[in-house]
């Protein structure tokens, strides 16, 4: 099942919309910004895995963002 959420990188502080299954990244969208990480607009976002090694690699730096 893939769940869709905002994860915050703990040493830029960079908010990126992540698409995850298994418990892995697959897909992400971003960096956005505080105001733009809306639960509203998760599904509408451009999900893509240009940018998703890198989460796979680093993945215990990211946190969940709330808002």
């Amino acid at each position: 099942m893939t769940e869709r959420g905002y994860w915050r990188h703990t040493g830029s502080g960079q908010i990126w919309a992540v698409e995850i299954e298994d418990e892995r990244p697959v897909k992400c969208a971003g960096p956005l910004t505080a105001s733009d990480a809306d639960q509203m607009i998760l599904p509408y976002l451009d999900y893509t895995t240009t940018y998703v090694a890198p989460f796979q690699a680093n993945w215990r730096s990211y946190v969940r963002h709330a808002r």
